[in-house]
């Protein structure tokens, strides 16, 4: 668990994810219920976490398909995840690196539209670039500082969009 994980086609159905996550309401730091009134700092817009957004059986068959792909035991009690959405707005830059105060830390990309870079839509961890692809699973220890690339498209629907997953 000391390396980056990339994994391709995590989900069976990621058009089915993809869609779940455009149905949901996406915020700014400054109108998100919960993130704005902590030190918690974040780019782009984001869900509520997916265990108060979604049933207790969707939630966990999305968990379930993920820690199914990892070598390693993940307790799903353990684990927080939301979607989050970065438009063409939302340049990356040397601030937005950080690392999380959990475990694991990592993206699945959930938008099958994306430009023609998709290494300027990835993630970096530790200088490596992570190029942005459709039902990718980037997971890393998250005392690694990563951040988001460049955000792409102008809503929801044409975004860098993920799913951001957690370890605890």
């Amino acid at each position: 668990m000391n390396n980056i994980i990339i994994l391709d086609d995590v989900f069976a159905s990621p058009d089915e994810i993809s869609r779940l996550a455009k149905s949901h309401h996406f915020y700014s730091l400054n109108e998100h219920p919960v993130d704005a009134n902590t030190n918690i700092t974040w780019n782009g817009k984001k869900s509520l976490n997916l265990q108060t957004i979604l049933s207790k059986v969707l939630y966990e068959n999305i968990i379930n398909q993920i820690i199914s792909k990892l070598d390693f035991d993940v307790d799903i009690n353990k684990t927080v995840s939301m979607f989050h959405s970065f438009t063409e707005t939302d340049i990356s830059n040397e601030t937005w690196f950080h690392t999380d105060n959990t475990k694991m830390g990592g993206v699945i990309y959930l938008n099958n539209f994306y430009p023609s870079n998709p290494e300027k839509h990835g993630t970096m961890v530790m200088g490596e670039i992570i190029p942005y692809k459709y039902n990718r699973l980037v997971l890393y220890p998250s005392n690694y500082t990563h951040r988001p690339m460049n955000g792409f498209g102008k809503i929801i629907d044409d975004s860098r969009l993920t799913l951001n997953f957690f370890i605890r």
